[in-house]
C-alpha cells in the first residue's frame, strides 16, 4: 500500500539513481521527516521512493520508532531498469538503542535483509556508499611532482 500524502514537499537528502545523471528520470529516494500527527509516518523517519513521473505513486519503507538516515541508491551492475538496485541506509532501532544496515529492494522497496552493528552509532543524516573499486581518472593519470618548500634557518 502506498502512502496517503505526497512526499514532494517534505522529502529530504534526494539521491538518483546516478546511471541516469544527465538523463530523463523518475525516480527519487529520500527521507521524510513529519510530525504531523495525522501522518503515517509520524514517529519515525522513513525512506521514502518518490516518482516523478508518476504522481500519486510513491512508496517508502517505515517502522515506528526507526530513524533511517540518507539512503545510497546502489545499482544492479547488470540492471536494465531505472529502479533496479538497492537502496543502504543507517537505521537507528530507537526500541533497542543500537543501529543496523538496511538493505532495501528499489524496485519494491521491501526490505531484503539488515545487519545490526555490535554498538549503537551517533544517528547522523548523511552517509554515502563506495564500491570496493570504481573508475579513477587519478588512477589513469601520473600524479604531478610534489615539491617541498624549502625553509632557512
Amino acid at each position: 500500500e502506498g502512502p496517503k500524502e505526497d512526499y514532494l514537499n517534505t522529502m529530504d537528502l534526494p539521491v538518483i539513481n546516478e546511471n541516469y545523471r544527465t538523463r530523463r528520470y523518475c525516480y527519487v529516494y529520500g527521507t521524510v521527516t513529519s510530525f504531523h500527527g495525522a501522518s503515517p509516518v509520524n514517529g519515525a523517519v522513513p525512506l521514502v521512493k518518490k516518482n516523478v513521473c508518476l504522481p500519486g505513486k510513491d512508496t517508502f519503507w517505515s517502522r515506528p520508532n526507526h530513524y533511517a538516515s540518507e539512503p545510497s541508491f546502489v545499482p544492479d551492475p547488470n540492471g536494465t531498469e531505472e529502479d533496479g538496485g538497492v537502496i543502504l541506509s543507517s537505521v537507528l532501532d530507537g526500541d533497542k538503542g543500537l543501529n543496523y544496515l538496511l538493505v532495501l529492494d528499489a524496485r519494491t522497496m521491501k526490505e531484503i535483509n539488515t545487519a545490526y552493528m555490535p554498538t549503537w552509532i551517533p544517528y547522523g543524516f548523511h552517509g554515502q556508499f563506495f564500491p570496493r573499486s570504481f573508475p579513477s581518472e587519478a588512477a589513469e593519470k601520473p600524479s604531478p611532482p610534489v615539491s617541498t618548500p624549502r625553509t632557512e634557518l
